[in-house]
């Protein structure tokens, strides 16, 4: 998220299905690699990241990619901090 010359806020959002192989339909042609490929890329351009999801509060009790996203954070040196009714990441070190 970013503000613009306005100082209104802009955001990159990932599009699935924008980047998919040719052919796939539904999100099949997405995968993990390539979820954190855009999520090292947007953290080395130095891009805010907030979650909007309490990351303290699993949503679902077999795993699901927020949570594996949230991991990959943490295992780089992220952590959270809530801010009004989102949450900011502080710290880490890209890969």
């Amino acid at each position: 998220m970013r503000r613009n010359l306005t100082g209104d806020f802009t955001a990159d959002f990932l599009n699935i299905r924008g980047s998919q192989a040719a052919g796939k339909r539904g999100v099949g042609g997405w995968t993990w690699t390539r979820n954190k490929k855009y999520m090292t890329e947007a953290l080395h351009r130095g891009d805010e990241v907030l979650l909007v999801t309490d990351p303290d509060r699993p949503l679902h009790a077999g795993g699901n990619t927020y949570q594996r996203e949230l991991r990959f954070l943490t295992a780089i040196g992220y952590r959270w901090e809530r801010s009004g009714d989102h949450w900011r990441l502080r710290g880490g070190r890209t890969q």
